[in-house]
């Protein structure tokens, strides 16, 4: 799983959530709503995982060191620096949106006394840690230690994410709708690096139900 050929998994589906409502009526609406969110949370714990494998990897990019060649390797690769510096912001400015969305639709799923969606999003992350520890231990890969400092902190980052929003009470969450929502899962399938991907990957969860 190395490079940004991890952008390249299948990933998230496409449910419909047609009615606004408040949490407090509309039953059929709100079950949509949590079956789309449910549906999202190891999709979107799999993305959270891939971005900070492709920032891992873009970064060993930028400091690895390079051996001049006749055709100008060392230049040509201090022209592409700035471009990789921009595309990691990118990937971090989107995990931030991605954390937002997530912690809202737990919000969501509490205020209506729902299963809360973050605990799902937070387990699937520890798998996710899991996981590759369990392959450093099988490999003893040097590589496989950055991955698990890079999820740790998108885990931490995540749970922080998910106080802030709980500190804030859930005031803002009561007034979130089921179409809101549905435009929460078109921003994430918008974003422009990691978007192509969820729906991908939503798509692909939505047809393993059926």
């Amino acid at each position: 799983m190395k490079s940004e050929h991890i952008e390249n998994h299948n990933y998230m589906h496409n449910d419909t959530v047609d009615e606004s409502i408040n949490c407090k009526n509309e039953t059929v609406s709100l079950n949509e709503a949590q079956a789309l969110i449910l549906a999202l949370s190891k999709p979107l714990a799999d993305i959270s995982q891939n971005i900070q494998y492709n920032i891992l990897f873009l970064d060993e990019e930028i400091t690895k060191p390079r051996k001049d060649t006749p055709g100008g390797g060392v230049f040509i690769k201090a022209m592409r620096i700035p471009s990789l510096r921009i595309r990691i912001d990118k990937y971090k400015a989107e995990q931030k949106v991605i954390d937002g969305i997530c912690a809202k639709f737990g919000a969501f799923l509490r205020s209506c006394a729902i299963v809360p969606y973050n605990d799902c999003i937070e387990d699937y992350l520890k798998f996710n840690i899991k996981e590759v520890e369990r392959q450093h231990e099988n490999t003893k890969e040097p590589e496989l230690l950055d991955k698990v400092q890079r999820l740790n902190e998108q885990l931490a980052q995540y749970q922080q994410t998910k106080r802030v929003l709980e500190l804030m009470e859930s005031e803002q969450a009561k007034k979130v709708t089921a179409e809101e929502i549905k435009q929460m899962q078109a921003q994430l399938e918008a974003l422009e690096l990691s978007g192509p991907d969820i729906k991908k990957l939503f798509d692909a969860t939505l047809n393993d139900t059926k």
